[in-house]
């Protein structure tokens, strides 16, 4: 949530290649910070990613970030592609569904992403599950996502064509 003690504030860098329907964790960052530092977190990997769609939980975000955000965007002449939505699944649910698709080898990680691999270990049981959240909304973004882009990195899946959004 933003706030120095309890949740992290998290964002999950997500490519998907429609071609193999497998999913890309390009980036996995988790942290108890400000309001502040968050907004502009968020502004930080936009320029470094470039997507077509940066998702919030709508509730979240019109409580505690839109405003934040779109200051700190505004100041630096960024518009954000803020797409808020609205999840009518609770959040356990949500994740759980994430679980066929790392068996089946649909969604890759990197080896240092370890906050959001420990929470997903530990789902459900463990303390923190705010990167989980944060992937399984980036996922479920997809399902009403077209078009695809070509992102130029210097990670291993560089030469495919995949559409990025967190």
């Amino acid at each position: 949530t933003g706030k120095k003690t309890g949740d992290y504030s998290a964002i999950v860098t997500v490519a998907k290649d429609f071609d193999t329907g497998i999913y890309y964790v390009l980036d996995a960052y988790g942290e108890k910070i400000s309001d502040l530092k968050f907004a502009n977190k968020i502004i930080e990997k936009y320029l470094i990613y470039k997507p077509r769609k940066i998702i919030f939980e709508s509730q979240v975000f019109q409580e505690l970030y839109k405003n934040t955000i779109m200051r700190e965007a505004s100041k630096q002449g960024i518009h954000l592609p803020i797409k808020p939505i609205k999840s009518t699944i609770q959040k356990e649910v949500r994740i759980q569904k994430l679980s066929p698709l790392i068996e089946n080898g649909l969604i890759k990680f990197k080896e240092n992403q370890k906050l959001l691999i420990d929470q997903l270990v530990e789902f459900p049981k463990g303390s923190h599950d705010d990167l989980p959240d944060a992937l399984e909304m980036a996922i479920s973004g997809f399902e009403k996502s077209s078009g695809e882009v070509k992102i130029v990195d210097s990670t291993p899946w560089s030469s495919q064509k995949l559409e990025i959004q967190y």
